[in-house]
């Protein structure tokens, strides 16, 4: 019981920026690895929400929620759901109920006229018809937002794998040669396979001028929906031509097929210079 609180502890102090550098990677690393730890950092941004509107945060608290947190459009989103929701629940709790009485003349059922009965259930249903509307747009942002916020977290442990130096590097143990094709129809079009279960993955993608500098390779499904990106990476001559080398965890991947976008960066990330296709195999 004590883990499930400290750990909710350990939560809340990341939201609020009040961790050390050390603290906030190790809580950015387990929820990179684990998406069931984001759906708990979910939980707890909920229940600060409840606490700053309810008054119950400490002053420090409520500094570092309205500095770190406020400025977060994801928050705009949940306070906006969690005052509809206090403010349906303080009209319910305030509405004007039919007295009892002891005489046994008094104590008959009331019948209202139907015109009442009406006001009485769309008193009702409006706030509660208000409130769904609301929640299904923020479950809706909310989705949108997590999944950039963990694209962010994916994108920054790539960079840090893919710009290591020296004896830092981790070693892959599978590479992939990946050659040019814009176009995927074609009887040419040739998708190289990735063995799943790779640990480290590295992409070897061959380039026309090694002198270019500056891409960024896109990952992207077989839905043409983008994944993630690596960006700030420099082609090395290889003969004539040149090569892109990146590294990728291979449990980012699931099996299926796979597409790589190569983008010159330094013009504009929307500067397509190739396309690669690659498929991720069954174990």
């Amino acid at each position: 019981m004590n883990t499930v609180k400290d750990n909710t502890l350990s939560i809340k102090q990341y939201l609020l920026g009040a961790l050390s550098e050390e603290e906030q990677i190790s809580i950015e690393e387990r929820y990179f690895t684990n998406p069931a730890y984001l759906q708990e950092i979910e939980m707890v941004e909920d229940e600060m929400v409840e606490d700053y509107l309810r008054g119950a945060l400490s002053s420090g608290e409520k500094e570092k929620f309205e500095k770190n947190c406020l400025p977060l459009p994801r928050y705009s989103d949940k306070i906006q759901v969690a005052q509809v929701m206090q403010r349906y629940t303080q009209n319910y709790a305030g509405y004007d109920h039919q007295p009892e009485h002891d005489s046994p003349t008094l104590a008959k059922e009331t019948v209202l006229p139907p015109s009442k009965r009406t006001a009485r259930i769309y008193y009702f249903l409006v706030p509660v018809i208000l409130l769904l509307l609301v929640a299904g747009l923020w479950l809706i942002k909310m989705r949108s937002g997590s999944n950039q916020q963990q694209r962010l977290l994916i994108e920054q442990q790539l960079s840090a794998l893919n710009h290591q130096n020296g004896a830092d590097q981790i070693q892959a143990d599978y590479t992939i040669e990946l050659l040019s094709l814009r176009t995927r129809g074609s009887k040419e079009t040739k998708i190289s396979d990735l063995p799943a279960g790779v640990n480290i993955a590295q992409f070897n993608l061959s380039v026309p001028n090694a002198s270019e500098k500056n891409f960024a390779a896109v990952f992207l499904n077989d839905s043409a929906e983008e994944l993630f990106a690596i960006k700030d990476l420099t082609a090395s001559p290889v003969g004539d031509a040149g090569r892109v080398s990146l590294k990728l965890p291979g449990n980012l991947l699931k099996a299926g097929d796979y597409q790589i976008s190569l983008r010159q960066q330094a013009v504009d990330d929307s500067t397509e210079v190739a396309n690669y296709y690659f498929r991720v195999v069954s174990p």
